[in-house]
């Protein structure tokens, strides 16, 4: 009864009535499983940290995060972000504010952006940039330094890290300032 209170809710006969425990701010897991006969079949989990709300929020009480593709990894840090201010933080019953197929390369290219621009003012729309990748062998590392249009560095992402073969990279805006 409280998210239906508290946030917008798009389909208020889609919710279940189950007792759920309270997941705490600042780190939990969370598992999705299958009761079987004799244990448990997990369908997936997700180990979160406070660190995965976007930085610039200045209260993050009742943010959701949201899982940015439902087809990539769920343990992986950049497929997660802060719901946006614009739905008051949360949507309960439909579509995550922050939701983003990867529209795939399409090509030969090894490195690719799902939109060209950045526009982090949480009102999810270009909230973040997404870099694609897909490698043809082992052992790649990035190092990816961003620069506004005056060729001034903004933001050093990242520094001599080790790639996997293919996957994304997030950048939320946030400066090295």
């Amino acid at each position: 009864l409280d998210i239906k209170n508290r946030y917008t809710v798009e389909s208020p006969y889609a919710f279940f009535d189950i007792s759920l425990p309270t997941y705490g701010d600042k780190q939990g897991t969370v598992t999705l499983y299958i009761p079987t006969i004799d244990s448990a079949l997990v369908v997936d989990e997700f180990y979160y940290e406070e660190g995965f709300q976007y930085a610039l929020l200045s209260d993050k009480n009742g943010v959701s995060l949201e899982r940015i593709n439902p087809e990539g990894a769920t343990q992986t840090k950049d497929n997660w972000h802060s719901a946006a201010e614009q739905v008051g933080y949360a949507t309960p019953t439909y579509k995550n504010s922050q939701f983003l197929l990867s529209g795939g390369n399409g090509g030969d290219d090894l490195i690719w952006l799902e939109n060209a621009r950045l526009s982090p003012d949480e009102d999810s729309f270009e909230d973040f940039l997404i870099v694609n990748y897909k490698l043809p062998s082992a052992g790649f590392s990035s190092n990816i330094h961003i620069f506004d249009a005056k060729g001034r560095l903004v933001k050093d992402l990242q520094e001599n890290t080790l790639l996997g073969n293919e996957g994304t990279i997030k950048w939320d805006g946030i400066t090295n300032e």
